[in-house]
C-alpha cells in the first residue's frame, strides 16, 4: 500500500478570459471579480513589438506609483512566451501604464479600461445610494443669531 502526499499549492487560482474589446484579462483567487491585465496582454494592446519587456521597463521607471497596482502571478500553464511567472495589473494600474506608454493606441486602450472600471464600480454600488452617511455641519461657536461674530467691533 502506498500513500500519496499532497502539499498545498501556493499558487493562486487564475481564470483567463477575453473582454469584448479584445483585451485578455484574468481574475485571481482572493480578489473576487476584480479584473487584472497581464503584462503581455497590455503590451500587445498598446501595440509594442516586445510587449512584456516594454511594460516591465515602464513599470521600472514608475515603480513608486505602480507597486500597489501590480502582482506577480504564477501561472499553471505557461503563456505564449513560455513564462510561468507574469505581472498582473489591476485596472487602475493598467490605466496608469497607458498614460506612460504614449503609443498611438494608448488612448483607446485607456478608454476601454476606464469604461470597464466605471462599469464595475456601478455594479458594486448596487442600489445607487451613497455608502457614506452625510453629517450636518454644527453651529460655529462665538456666532450670534445673525451670523455676526462677537469680536468684530459691531
Amino acid at each position: 500500500m502506498s500513500d500519496v502526499i499532497q502539499f498545498p499549492s501556493d499558487r493562486q487560482v487564475v481564470s483567463r478570459f477575453t473582454l469584448s474589446d479584445g483585451i485578455d484579462c484574468i481574475t485571481l483567487d482572493g480578489y473576487g471579480d476584480q479584473l487584472f491585465v497581464t503584462d503581455r496582454a497590455l503590451g500587445e494592446a498598446l501595440g509594442y513589438q516586445l510587449p512584456y519587456l516594454v511594460v516591465q521597463l515602464l513599470v521600472s521607471k514608475h515603480v513608486c506609483e505602480l507597486f500597489r497596482h501590480s502582482h506577480e502571478v504564477d501561472l499553471d500553464v505557461p503563456d505564449e512566451d513560455g513564462r510561468e511567472r507574469v505581472w498582473a495589473f489591476d485596472l487602475d494600474g493598467a490605466m496608469r501604464i497607458c498614460k506612460y506608454a504614449r503609443t498611438p493606441s494608448s488612448p483607446l486602450v485607456y478608454s476601454w479600461l476606464a469604461y470597464r472600471a466605471i462599469a464595475d464600480f456601478a455594479v458594486d454600488m448596487g442600489s445607487g445610494r451613497a455608502p457614506a452617511k452625510v453629517l450636518p455641519f454644527g453651529q460655529r461657536k462665538g456666532m450670534d443669531s445673525e451670523g455676526v461674530g462677537q469680536g468684530d467691533g459691531r
